[in-house]
């Protein structure tokens, strides 16, 4: 069997398109962030070289910071109330960043 028919297969399920579809759109609203923010900084802000990068690796820097005590946690909580609770979080966050 080809992967084309899991492919297939997978995109027949509800539940799978729901899941597909959503990952999609985080997806893309977080590489329109990457792009968005440095860009806002230098054309809005006027912000100099050495600012942006600060503010591009502040951005990244959280990551490994926190990752390990995330995982910790999650790994304890139900699945789904996690997802639940925190694409709406998620969300909030990106609103409050550039609306405010």
């Amino acid at each position: 069997m080809t992967d084309a028919f899991f492919v297939a297969g997978a995109l027949q399920q509800r539940n799978f398109r729901l899941l597909w579809g959503g990952q999609f759109v985080s997806d893309l609203g977080r590489q329109l962030t990457i792009f968005a923010f440095p860009t806002i900084a230098i054309l809005g802000l006027h912000a100099r070289a050495e600012t942006v990068t600060a503010l591009t690796g502040s951005e990244y820097a959280v990551t490994p910071l926190f990752a390990m005590l995330a995982g910790l946690l999650i790994d304890r909580w139900r699945r789904r109330h996690t997802i639940i609770f925190c694409q709406p979080a998620c969300a909030n966050h990106a609103f409050r960043r550039f609306a405010g």
